[in-house]
């Protein structure tokens, strides 16, 4: 399935990302997103939670320091 990700608080942009169906479903019923999809990185994961894009999150990391 795809899903379409909440907009990214950088940019505004939504994404999507395809996920196993099962595994979407039982990441909302509360399993722990790096259980229920093993199969995602990192990038995808933080997309999927909270929308941020990779590259997004690589210039808000930059503020920081």
């Amino acid at each position: 399935m795809i899903v379409t990700t909440k907009p990214c608080i950088m940019c505004n942009n939504t994404g999507a990302i395809e996920v196993n169906e099962e595994h979407y479903n039982n990441w909302k019923k509360g399993t722990r997103i790096q259980i229920a999809f093993p199969e995602l990185d990192a990038d995808q994961r933080e997309l999927l939670m909270t929308g941020i894009h990779a590259q997004c999150w690589e210039k808000i990391m930059e503020n920081i320091d």
